[in-house]
């Protein structure tokens, strides 16, 4: 029979908290049952007792095994036996409801999303670029994050039921049973279900980027409706959306209400700017196209008036309003030079589109990614030519040569020294030194000294600093390490490139060849050499007998460089000047000016 002697605090039904007053009539808000009738004098006979303990258990059981029928269908391909398994978690006072329950007769009918009317309310917002998703559902709480290309959503924090609040079961039966609305003989506390759903999504709330949109639980799922209405109380959904089959679908839905977004957009120019103060140039970006939406058809013209430089070719890049200043809309290079100024056309055809025009614009404008990496560099106001050079030197010394690592440390002196004296007047020199050691037992990576690209006297004094040590294998030394080492220095982009290797030993081969190991590191020197920056030549130099025929050794430095290898100092800067003196300035980029220098 019913349990007539429930806290008169909670429904007895779904075991919801009620309010306070409860001698006034009044049903329960969330399953309907009366929770208190009008008021009568007397005792309650036995009749009327026994009346209303069986309506009480019979509603119970009804209201239990609705519960264990809804929550059947996510739990079981078979819906019929999952309904079965939970249904002994449903309250058992009182017989069964005259009407059976099926799982079909709690299923909901299958939601539909009002696309326009969803992507009306995000109108006003940033969804067209980015947009926060809470999705609820019976596995637990998760935030995504949208962008308007791929149509992904990206994880950002997510958390099961159990472990939002302990008193959810984590026997899955159980935990649906529970999550659907059932009670049952220990149901979950709602008093600390309702204090752990505030406390997640209080922390919800410090990770959401607005927008929002609320993804709401499947409907009769009472435990998880409680967790929709805070999350709608607390976090202010830009807009709301019914349950979705799955993550495919939902990430298609979201984008597509995100490509239904209109984007404002605005474009600036960024340019040169005199700093009279610093007596050098800032980059400053300036507004071309105002921000506004621009719908399909519609078409923006202005122009914009740039001033050039001594320096050589100008730069000119239009970067959307806003965004990432690595990511350009549009690039334009012009042959312009001091006192010269041009006048360029912005035209936005459409959506998501810029271009520049002008007469003289020329070919084959570089990305502005790599040129952005380097914004220094366009906004030097010298015009000597740069180049920048990075020497990886060997330092393991063989044990048949002990002085090897002395003699190609005084080769890669000379190297410098030549460098030096014939960067003056002619080249914006920088050089960076990579010193490398030996593979050892403790680990796969060898030792490295590394000196950053920058002044030639301080990459002097780097290599004669330079230590050796003894050579593990007289076959091979790490040389595919040390340009893993060499790519990542802080080249120029616009400057000319070049590797030098001062070595004795060949790198290590991919593969085990023979007596000699591959490289611990599982490196391939073809992989690294076309990891080193566009543009970058490698001058091998090679100190100590030369490779055997058809050895490792003559397919590495064949593989390291189209150049023969030098095999001294004096044959090096032989090398480095086939390299740099014949080629002539290199192509010299700066930046847009917005104003004439001043003279």
């Amino acid at each position: 029979m019913g349990d007539t002697s429930v806290d008169r605090r909670s429904c007895p039904i779904c075991a919801e908290p009620q309010p306070g007053d409860t001698i006034r009539p009044a049903d329960c808000r969330w399953c309907g049952w009366t929770v208190s009738g009008v008021l009568r004098l007397g005792p309650a006979g036995a009749s009327a007792r026994s009346t209303f303990e069986t309506a009480l258990g019979q509603r119970q059981r009804a209201y239990d095994l609705a519960a264990a029928a809804r929550a059947a269908g996510h739990l079981d391909a078979d819906a019929t036996a999952g309904y079965g398994r939970l249904a002994v978690n449903a309250r058992p006072a009182g017989p069964d409801p005259e009407t059976e329950m099926t799982v079909d007769s709690v299923a909901p009918e299958p939601a539909t999303v009002a696309i326009p009317d969803v992507a009306a309310k995000l109108r006003e917002t940033e969804a067209h670029s980015r947009l926060s998703v809470l999705e609820i559902n019976v596995r637990g709480l998760t935030l995504w994050t949208a962008r308007r290309d791929p149509d992904v959503l990206d994880f950002t924090w997510s958390a099961d039921w159990p472990g939002l609040c302990d008193q959810v079961p984590k026997y899955p039966g159980k935990q649906m049973f529970q999550l659907a609305g059932g009670v049952g003989e220990i149901p979950v506390d709602r008093a600390v279900w309702h204090a752990a759903v505030q406390r997640a999504v209080t922390h919800v709330a410090g990770l959401v980027r607005h927008p929002l949109l609320l993804v709401e639980p499947p409907p009769g799922w009472v435990l998880l409706e409680h967790v929709a209405r805070a999350a709608r109380e607390q976090l202010a959904p830009a807009a709301v959306v019914p349950a979705q089959p799955g993550e495919t679908e939902l990430a298609a839905l979201v984008h597509r209400l995100m490509t239904l977004v209109p984007r404002p957009e605005g474009y600036d120019v960024l340019l040169a700017q005199y700093d009279p103060h610093g007596r050098t140039l800032v980059a400053r970006p300036r507004p071309v196209l105002p921000v506004e939406v621009v719908e399909p058809g519609r078409t923006r013209e202005t122009t914009l008036v740039v001033h050039g430089t001594a320096a050589g070719e100008t730069v000119v890049p239009v970067l959307r309003h806003g965004a990432d200043p690595g990511e350009a809309a549009a690039v334009l290079v012009l042959p312009l030079t001091t006192g010269q100024r041009a006048t360029i056309t912005v035209r936005q055809p459409g959506p998501g589109v810029v271009e520049l025009s002008h007469p003289t614009a020329l070919p084959a404008a570089p990305a502005w990614g790599e040129l952005a990496a380097d914004l220094p560099a366009l906004l030097a106001t010298d015009t000597a030519d740069p180049v920048d050079v990075v020497l990886a030197i060997e330092l393991g010394g063989r044990r048949s040569d002990p002085g090897s690592t002395a003699t190609r440390v005084a080769a890669a002196r000379e190297l410098t020294g030549w460098l030096r004296a014939h960067a003056r007047g002619r080249w914006s020199l920088r050089v960076g030194v990579v010193g490398y050691g030996e593979h050892t037992h403790l680990g796969p990576e060898p030792r490295l000294d590394e000196h950053e690209l920058g002044d030639p006297d301080r990459a002097d004094a780097a290599i004669a600093e330079l230590r050796g040590e003894p050579a593990q294998l007289d076959a091979a030394a790490p040389l595919e390490d040390a340009l893993v080492a060499v790519a990542r220095q802080p080249w120029r982009t616009e400057a000319r490139k070049v590797v030098v290797t001062v070595a004795s030993r060949p790198p290590y081969p991919p593969q085990q060849q023979s007596m000699l190991p591959r490289c611990p590191a599982r490196l391939r020197l073809s992989d690294v050499v076309a990891s080193l920056p566009a543009g970058a030549q490698v001058a091998p130099l090679v100190i100590g007998a030369g490779p055997a025929p058809g050895s490792w050794a003559e397919q590495a430095w064949t593989q390291l460089s189209r150049h023969r290898p030098a095999d001294s100092g004096p044959a090096g800067i032989a090398l480095l000047s086939s390299l740099l003196l014949p080629a002539g300035p290199g192509r010299r980029l700066r930046l847009a000016l917005a104003d004439p220098l001043p003279r």
